[in-house]
C-alpha cells in the first residue's frame, strides 16, 4: 500500500511503512505549525506530536521537486520515519492507494509530464486509480530535509 500526496496537479506516493502519522493542519485541522526563529527557508515550522518536536518541510522550496511550483500551501503534515529521524512533509491532499501497477519502463520525461514532479526525488512510477503517481525516494527526501542533498547538476535536475 502507498500513501498518495497531492500538490495542485502534482502527484507523488510513499510506501506506507515509511509513514509514522498524517496530521491535518490549519483552520479545519487539529494542529498548527510553530515557527522557529531564523529557520531554514525550506522549514515550514515545528509540529509538537506525542512528545516529539517534528520539523515540517515545504517541498515547494526545494529545487527540482516540482516541474511547476504549486500555489496552494499544504494542509497535511506527512510524518516520515527514516533511519535517522522523524520529519514532516507538507502536502495539500493525502490518500491511500491499495491497488497499483509499478511502471518499470516508464520514461523519466513521461513521469514528469504525468505527475508534475521532477526526477530528482522520484524512484519510479506507479499507475492506480486512473492516474500515474511518482514513487518518491524516502532517502532523498530525508537528505533534502536535512540540507544534505547535493545541488542539482545538469543531468539530475
Amino acid at each position: 500500500m502507498l500513501l498518495t500526496l497531492k500538490w495542485d496537479e502534482a502527484r507523488g506516493a510513499l510506501p506506507l511503512e515509511s509513514i509514522w502519522e498524517v496530521v491535518r493542519l490549519g483552520e479545519n485541522g487539529d494542529e498548527a505549525l510553530q515557527s522557529v526563529p531564523q529557520m531554514r527557508v525550506s522549514l515550514a515550522g515545528m509540529l509538537m506530536r506525542r512528545s516529539y518536536a517534528v520539523p515540517v518541510f515545504d517541498p515547494r522550496r526545494w529545487k527540482g521537486f516540482f516541474e511547476h511550483v504549486p500555489k496552494i500551501r499544504g494542509q497535511y503534515a506527512v510524518l516520515l520515519q527514516t533511519e535517522d529521524s522523524l520529519d514532516g512533509l507538507l502536502a495539500q491532499e493525502v490518500g491511500i492507494l491499495s491497488a497499483f501497477e509499478r511502471l518499470t519502463d516508464f520514461a523519466q520525461a513521461e513521469t514528469r509530464n504525468a505527475t508534475g514532479l521532477g526526477k530528482r526525488f522520484v524512484d519510479s512510477a506507479v499507475r492506480g486509480e486512473r492516474a500515474v503517481w511518482a514513487l518518491l525516494s524516502v532517502s532523498r527526501l530525508a537528505r533534502a530535509m536535512h540540507g544534505e542533498l547535493d545541488p542539482p547538476s545538469k543531468e539530475n535536475s
